[in-house]
């Protein structure tokens, strides 16, 4: 679980299922979950605060929790920092959060 007082704040929960870099590619899945709040877009950058191209993916699902994917082009120089866009009760607010210590396992 990723606790910051920000997320709690919007009402908006936080978990990494996984990270891994494989190949070309670093993924992040993470659960999100909140009633009154979205996770809507994702920012990736890396350790020195540059930001990495990166696609987010949100799936919809019939109950407070959403999964949801972020993909970053290459393999940025960790710890990450995520910089996320919030959607609730018609506001948007920007949340930035570091993870830091997240193992990412190479594919093969």
């Amino acid at each position: 679980l990723i606790s910051n007082s920000r997320l709690a704040e919007l009402g908006l929960s936080l978990r990494i299922l996984m990270a891994m870099s494989q190949g070309p590619m670093t993924t992040i899945m993470l659960q999100a979950g909140g009633e009154k709040t979205a996770l809507v877009d994702a920012q990736v950058f890396d350790a020195e605060g540059r930001p990495w191209p990166t696609t987010f993916t949100r799936h919809e699902s019939s109950g407070p929790e959403r999964s949801c994917q972020v993909a970053v082009v290459g393999r940025p120089k960790p710890p990450f920092s995520l910089g996320l866009l919030v959607s609730g009760l018609g506001a948007s607010v920007s949340v930035p959060v570091q993870l830091e210590h997240v193992p990412v396992g190479g594919g093969k």
